[in-house]
């Protein structure tokens, strides 16, 4: 609550982000960040990643978006950085004095080694919204990640290569601190605890004037300082290291607050935007990146491309679909011939205005997995587009004798009666419509249906309601 609160509904028994936020520095409610840019018909879920980073453990119920298994843990507790703690609260129930020497039964971050301990931070500081895009590895859900392994065990961070000088995110803590010199030559020396007790806020009130001073001063004497005098006699007090060498501004990501850029620099002058002249990506973590077969490391990176690719309006974007087809295609080629390889080159291709070869991906995805969802519905869908109603309806029908609360399999599969059924059509998009109460567009196609069907007043209900 100290930059803003947002709040969280339940609908349906799934959770779902409210679109309006309380913003306490300005004194006002407006849109939640994200929301003036895509509204999604204010049903923003509230995903597992989403919730990862912002809550205690939450196990997610298989075949929904974001429902999740009792007990809802109310906020982040301590198992977030020391791992699971049931072996730790058996060992001293059954007696015993702490001597402070190392205990097997719980992680404790500052006894890891290095890399594993800041990313123990990592896991949620490192994630800039316009910048950043955390790729899931194909043998380890985030999930199944814990505190004192590395991180790509679970994600594969990629950010843009050139970083823009002026703009960062709410939450690239990480991605920041990494651009820094001091991060650069410290050899491991500096990490987020050396300034940060992750058990004391920086918010803290009784926190000494000159905290942070003094771990600048671990490393710098303070007549070795870079800072400009005018900058220097633009701080308070003069010799505030921070003031003068770490950015405070408005997030790129995040309106009406003001937090601290982690890249420390000689100059924080940054007067104007800089647009992104550099589309091309790397991985964030390159060690455990680099260690990976070359066909793992192509898979990953086209989906960073592909990804990334969203989080920018510049229309030199195609560019990146035309590297992650490259990339998705030598990840198929070097062996990974796996039905998300296969679903993720469909879905650039399509992007790249070439359906037909986009529907030959689908088809091997499916041929692949059969009951890979997502593939199969692109696959549905495809089919659909290209005329080829009779298939579509068999794999649609397919998803839904799986899974018969599968809403987008019913809609599509509703869609493909227009022509020949308004009934049957209207059929589907209802049971659509009942396992998704919040999807509007469900309600217009009932609208449009009962319209055709010459029940104008049924079709203005539904379209109110929508």
């Amino acid at each position: 609550g100290n930059h803003s609160r947002s709040y969280v509904t339940e609908v349906d028994g799934q959770l779902y982000q409210l679109p309006i936020c309380w913003y306490p520095r300005a004194s006002l409610w407006d849109v939640c960040p994200g929301f003036e840019h895509d509204s999604s018909h204010f049903r923003r879920h509230a995903t597992p990643s989403c919730v990862f980073c912002h809550n205690g453990r939450m196990v997610d119920v298989e075949g929904t978006i974001s429902a999740y298994r009792p007990p809802i843990p109310n906020g982040i507790g301590c198992e977030r950085c020391h791992g699971p703690g049931e072996e730790h609260v058996a060992r001293w129930r059954e007696g015993g004095i702490p001597t402070g020497g190392l205990d097997p039964t719980i992680v404790n971050p500052r006894r890891l080694p290095q890399p594993e301990r800041v990313e123990v931070c990592f896991q949620c500081h490192l994630g800039d919204s316009k910048a950043t895009e955390r790729v899931a590895t194909i043998d380890t859900s985030l999930l199944d990640w814990r505190p004192g392994q590395r991180l790509g065990v679970a994600i594969e961070p990629f950010r843009f290569a050139a970083p823009t000088r002026h703009d960062f995110g709410l939450s690239a803590q990480a991605d920041r601190l990494v651009l820094s010199e001091c991060w650069k030559r410290s050899a491991g020396e500096i990490d987020c605890i050396t300034c940060h007790d992750p058990h004391t806020p920086v918010y803290d009130p009784d926190r000494a004037d000159d905290f942070f001073n003094r771990r600048c001063r671990g490393c710098h004497d303070r007549d070795d300082c870079s800072g400009t005098p005018a900058a220097r006699a633009a701080t308070s007090p003069e010799d505030d290291c921070t003031g003068c060498h770490m950015r405070r501004a408005e997030p790129d990501d995040q309106r009406y607050t003001v937090m601290t850029d982690h890249w420390i620099r000689r100059s924080i002058d940054e007067p104007r935007r800089d647009p992104r002249v550099d589309l091309s990506v790397e991985p964030t973590l390159p060690g455990s990146y680099g260690a990976r077969p070359a066909a793992e490391q192509a898979f990953y990176r086209g989906r960073a491309n592909f990804l990334l690719s969203f989080k920018t309006a510049d229309p030199r974007r195609r560019s990146m679909w035309e590297q992650a087809e490259r990339d998705f295609d030598a990840a198929i080629a070097g062996g990974l011939e796996r039905g998300d390889a296969w679903f993720f080159l469909g879905r650039v291709r399509q992007y790249l205005g070439r359906p037909d070869e986009a529907l030959e991906a689908f088809e091997r995805a499916v041929g692949i997995d059969p009951e890979y969802d997502d593939a199969a519905l692109a696959l549905g869908t495809a089919l659909l587009e290209s005329g080829q109603v009779g298939r579509a309806r068999e794999v649609l029908g397919a998803i839904v004798e799986r899974e018969p609360e599968h809403a987008g399999a019913l809609a599509e599969l509703g869609r493909s009666f227009l022509g020949e059924d308004l009934d049957r059509a209207l059929a589907l998009y209802e049971r659509a419509a009942r396992h998704e109460t919040w999807n509007g567009s469900l309600f217009a196609a009932q609208g449009m249906i009962l319209a055709q069907s010459g029940r104008f007043e049924d079709a203005r209900e539904r379209t109110r309601e929508a």
